[in-house]
């Protein structure tokens, strides 16, 4: 009998598993290419095959199935690191008063789009999965899809987008539902009376609002986060 994975370490919804070595000897044989005899495993390996197969991990095969590119066994000699928050940006279109990176003025600067797919590779051969995007302000990048694209096209996913508010247009949504992904957005709201302050721009409070009600709308996942300050 021949069993194909999913992959090693990672099931279907890029949930991350962990295995003791004994049972990580075991999914190996899962390979599409090696015999497994029930007869010859122990319970404890039966019962182990009997939950992977209906966790959706590994299912039964002809013999000589091979597997998909991104179902193959990798090893990445560095530590276990599954997501990264990654800075696209130093810019901003809003003037926060709080801003640890000086976004207004651009402090940071802005890597280019080589620099940026230099990084991602690097991401790709730490064995990364999860690419949140942030800035400054993520979305003011031209080239903002194409760095989304990218993500995409090396297997990973987007979890999050953090974001001012004032490009979540319904045009933003489109793009994120066209390529079949719905990242969790994560919008800047220090609270009614308080927010356009804050952020230092005449509007901002409604921007947001605007956004998240357009989220909601759409049934895309929102959460917020505030500075909270002596006041």
């Amino acid at each position: 009998m021949g069993f194909s994975a999913v992959c090693a370490a990672v099931t279907a919804d890029n949930k991350d598993v962990f295995f003791r070595k004994p049972e990580f000897e075991l999914l190996k044989k899962c390979d599409g290419n090696t015999h497994i005899s029930l007869e010859e495993l122990s319970e404890e390996e039966k019962d182990l095959l009997a939950r992977w197969e209906k966790d959706g991990l590994i299912w039964p095969c002809e013999c000589g199935e091979k597997l998909l590119s991104d179902q193959e066994y990798r090893f990445y000699n560095n530590a276990f690191k599954e997501h990264v928050q990654w800075s696209i940006t130093g810019k901003c279109n809003f003037r926060c008063r709080h801003c640890f990176m000086s976004a207004p003025h651009a402090a940071e600067g802005e890597p280019s789009f080589e620099q940026l797919m230099e990084m991602l590779d690097g991401f790709a051969a730490c064995g990364i999965k999860g690419v949140s995007l942030t800035g400054g302000e993520p979305l003011i990048r031209r080239d903002f899809w194409q760095v989304v694209d990218a993500i995409l096209e090396r297997g990973m996913i987007i979890p999050y987008i953090y974001s001012n508010g004032f490009l979540v247009t319904d045009q933003f949504l489109d793009e994120l539902e066209k390529r079949r992904i719905r990242p969790i957005i994560q919008f800047s709201f220090d609270g009614i009376g308080w927010h356009d302050w804050m952020r230092g721009i005449d509007g901002a409070k409604q921007f947001v609002r605007d956004a998240l009600k357009r989220c909601r709308d759409r049934h895309f996942m929102t959460t917020c986060s505030m500075v909270l300050f002596r006041k």
